[in-house]
């Protein structure tokens, strides 16, 4: 978000139903946007699970950031538009994330071996 953003929260919904909060921002600021992380292994997610994410704007005269609250807002990369990307990186425990790639051919080097069938 940009200068009209007002918070945003992350939540699991799980297969079972269960919900769950994962992050929650009340006071969304566009001075400290940060990546926030959980320990290595402390969050796991069942198949099936959902992230939503919700956030609010502020496109009022009440805002001390807006650049303009008379304007309507539009969709935008430049900080006058306005944007709301809710980013969830993970992996899955089953990805091989220590893979060694040869830099001339571009193969893999160390793959471990799988116990799929191919």
């Amino acid at each position: 978000m940009h200068y009209r953003g007002k918070d945003m929260t992350f939540r699991a919904i799980y297969p079972d139903g269960r919900d769950e909060m994962l992050l929650a921002v009340p006071n969304f600021s566009f001075d400290w946007q940060m990546a926030y992380r959980w320990p290595e292994g402390k969050m796991k997610f069942p198949a099936g699970t959902t992230i939503e994410v919700v956030a609010h704007f502020d496109n009022s005269e009440f805002n001390p950031y807006n650049p303009d609250p008379t304007q309507t807002v539009h969709e935008g990369q430049q900080s006058f538009h306005e944007m709301m990307y809710g980013w969830v990186l993970y992996s899955d425990d089953t990805e091989q994330l220590d893979l060694e790639i040869d830099p001339v051919t571009g193969h893999i080097i160390n793959a471990a071996p799988t116990t799929e069938a191919e």
